[in-house]
């Protein structure tokens, strides 16, 4: 690490400014970063079924993502014949409203289409390369705070972000070129660390 470096490390530790950044809803970030509508980034899918047989029931869980519904959990019985289940592609990001604040967003990563509770938000990226990127970004610390901060409710427990909501954020990101590289770096490192 060189020294510039470091002094910028410690600046931004201290809250202080650097040359060549800007404090923003995120905290600070690089001048160039511009503010993003995530509405340019995310594109919704709302495909429903009740069709279980063609596709499997998953659920989102902040430890593992979307996964296959366990017995213990399972609760199919509780849905009423009127509701529906949402299809979740591969590829497609599920996130639950009340629990997104606690960082439950996830994206498929398996090969086959699956269905989830109809309560969830699904959606996808706009761009196929951001897919690693917003892996990390949207369950990091900075967006868990930024979620509390924005979500609504009257009681503390019930408190949700709409996905409406989530559209409309428009925060500071790198741009598409720089936010692939980020990717690409934090892909690595998961693989060092799955290694070890």
């Amino acid at each position: 690490m060189t020294p510039e470096v470091k002094t910028r490390i410690e600046q931004i530790r201290r809250d202080e400014v650097p040359e060549g950044y800007k404090k923003g809803k995120l905290g600070i970030v690089p001048d160039e970063w511009e503010n993003v509508t995530f509405s340019t980034l995310f594109t919704s899918t709302s495909d429903y079924t009740d069709d279980l047989d063609k596709y499997p029931l998953y659920s989102l869980t902040i430890e593992d993502g979307i996964t296959p519904k366990t017995e213990r959990y399972e609760r199919s019985h509780l849905v009423k014949k009127e509701d529906s289940y949402k299809i979740v592609r591969p590829n497609d990001y599920a996130y639950n409203p009340m629990n997104l604040r606690f960082g439950a967003v996830a994206r498929h990563k398996g090969t086959i289409p699956v269905a989830v509770s109809g309560y969830y938000d699904i959606f996808t990226t706009v761009h196929e390369s951001d897919l690693p990127f917003m892996d990390s970004f949207l369950t990091c610390g900075t967006m868990i705070t930024y979620y509390n901060r924005v979500s609504t409710g009257s009681l503390v427990e019930k408190q949700r972000v709409h996905f409406s909501q989530f559209l409309d954020f428009a925060l500071p990101l790198p741009p598409v070129t720089e936010r692939a590289k980020i990717a690409e770096i934090l892909t690595t490192q998961d693989k060092v660390i799955e290694l070890k």
